[in-house]
């Protein structure tokens, strides 16, 4: 994967982490998905925060934490082994791109080391919930977008969507 993609999937990383903010009601799993601004906590990702810090110029965008730029770039490059950006593919499914993020990611890779022994279910916890969530949003944003530019492809021969304005107006 690129640079200009890595760069692309973190900006979308604070929108997607502002949609998940808003579904969680846990305050740690909340502070886990943001990562601190004042230290210097994204070493590994710091080429694929030059783009969000150059948007970020009012501080109000969201910066994500290493985990959840983990989590989803692992997100892009499953959905782009895939899939096409020519045309939406039935066979991807939400559940198997969850299935695959889980097993490739780091299970304590959100750091909730002792949050996730407190909130152990059966075989659910709140990291792996955090996990399905934010690929779930992501899946979306994603899917919808390759939807768009396929209907586009599609929108682009119609004379009718082509020359609007000619077609409402008679040439005048």
């Amino acid at each position: 994967m690129g640079i200009l993609v890595e760069n692309i999937v973190v900006y979308i990383a604070g929108w997607v982490i502002k949609k998940a903010i808003d579904q969680l009601r846990c305050e740690d799993c909340r502070i886990s998905l943001v990562s601190d601004t004042s230290s210097e906590s994204s070493v590994h990702y710091q080429a694929a925060l030059k783009f969000l810090s150059m948007k970020n110029w009012s501080s109000k965008l969201h910066v994500p934490s290493d985990g959840v730029i983990a989590i989803l770039l692992k997100a892009e490059q499953h959905l782009r082994d895939l899939s096409s950006m020519k045309y939406v593919n039935p066979k991807i499914s939400l559940v198997r791109l969850q299935y695959l993020v889980l097993r490739d990611v780091d299970p304590d890779v959100l750091c909730l080391h002792s949050h996730v022994m407190d909130t152990a279910q059966g075989i659910d916890n709140h990291s792996y919930d955090l996990v399905r969530l934010l690929v779930k949003i992501y899946f979306n944003v994603r899917y919808y977008h390759v939807a768009r530019l396929h209907t586009q492809k599609f929108q682009a021969r119609s004379v009718r969507q082509k020359l609007n304005k000619l077609v409402l107006f008679k040439g005048q």
